[in-house]
């Protein structure tokens, strides 16, 4: 029993198979010569990375390598720099370049100007691919929100509220910052907490790393018997380190006291005041830690001491919301001797990023 036929294929029908299959071929071999190499940066060490470049800030690359992940460059260590894609380059003196392809060594190059030719080199490059407001155009603005509440009923019934809100507003030369904390907790319909702290910040950038600021702060916290506490103060700041997993910034400064306690009398005082804050992904993956810490030292009375301490951890769960730890510790000598020195607070809540 025969099941088919084996016949030689007519003229035009191989014809039209020859036809297809040669278009077919011509176009995967255009998808395949359009298809954009990947970025490309050769280290001092002999190293090739291939990948993607993600940015450039502060005279480091951040570049995403397709074999060991995310990796932060001086340039001072990259030889070659090649990227097939539009960038737009900012140079420590502010001159802004746009180029439709990129192949930098370390061997100046000549950039044509208004006021004649200039020449650059790799470790010239302050920034890659810079955000609009870092070309003077519009404001950068961030925030986050974090909320936690609790509710407990039956046998005790309490409620605990926790709101931390940071935002700032930023251009070329100015940077405004605004926090709040507030805690309010209740049992049995009665407060048991009763605090907040509002900070006002405005920055005036110096160059890439410092910046001089003020400072105004307003606290009052119920059952510590403070009533109000009002901080005016300046301070200079620097960034000593940055990168996409580690940055580094304190601002040391000196400020006006104004304190007035229950049951006691105003204080004036000049004090002695620090900021610092930690920032790291060191815990691997999207999850960012940080340690931020800002302290009140009474000048006329050594002996009082106040500190802000706050240990942070937030791990995404999509690209705004995130789960948030916080550790809170509180430290006022100046409290009544029945009073804790001390708080100690944890809380785990959400977090809204902008």
């Amino acid at each position: 029993m025969r099941f088919f036929k084996n016949k030689a294929l007519r003229p035009w029908p191989r014809l039209l198979f020859v036809a297809i299959f040669t278009t077919a071929s011509i176009s995967a071999s255009a998808q395949t010569a359009d298809a954009p190499r990947p970025d490309q940066i050769e280290l001092a060490s002999g190293s090739v990375l291939f990948g993607e470049i993600k940015g450039a800030s502060g005279g480091k690359l951040s570049f995403r390598s397709q074999n060991v992940g995310l990796i932060t460059a001086s340039f001072e260590d990259i030889t070659h720099l090649r990227s097939d894609n539009p960038t737009v380059i900012r140079f420590m003196d502010g001159r802004v370049i746009r180029v439709t392809e990129l192949d930098l060594t370390q061997t100046p190059f000549d950039v044509i100007t208004e006021s004649g030719v200039q020449q650059y080199s790799l470790i010239d490059i302050d920034v890659i691919n810079p955000e609009d407001w870092l070309l003077g155009r519009g404001m950068h603005k961030t925030g986050k929100l974090s909320l936690a509440y609790s509710i407990e009923t039956g046998n005790t019934e309490s409620s605990e509220l926790d709101v931390d809100l940071r935002a700032s507003w930023a251009n070329l030369s100015t940077r405004w910052k605004f926090e709040a904390r507030g805690e309010l907790d209740t049992e049995s319909s009665e407060k048991t907490k009763d605090k907040y702290l509002l900070i006002f910040k405005s920055d005036r950038f110096l160059s890439n790393t410092t910046h001089f600021g003020v400072r105004a702060l307003f606290e009052s916290d119920k059952f510590s018997e403070l009533v109000r506490r009002d901080v005016f103060g300046v301070y200079h700041g620097r960034q000593w380190y940055t990168s996409p997993k580690f940055n580094f910034l304190f601002e040391p400064g000196i400020a006006f006291v104004n304190e007035n306690r229950l049951n006691e009398n105003r204080e004036q005082f000049p004090g002695l005041t620090w900021t610092f804050d930690i920032n790291s992904r060191l815990l691997g993956g999207s999850t960012e830690t940080e340690i931020q810490q800002l302290g009140l030292w009474n000048l006329a009375d050594t002996s009082d001491l106040t500190l802000y301490t706050r240990l942070t951890a937030t791990y995404p769960l999509t690209n705004r919301l995130g789960l948030v730890g916080r550790l809170l510790f509180d430290y006022d000598s100046g409290v009544p001797e029945d009073v804790e020195k001390l708080d100690n607070t944890f809380k785990l809540g959400i977090s809204y990023t902008w």
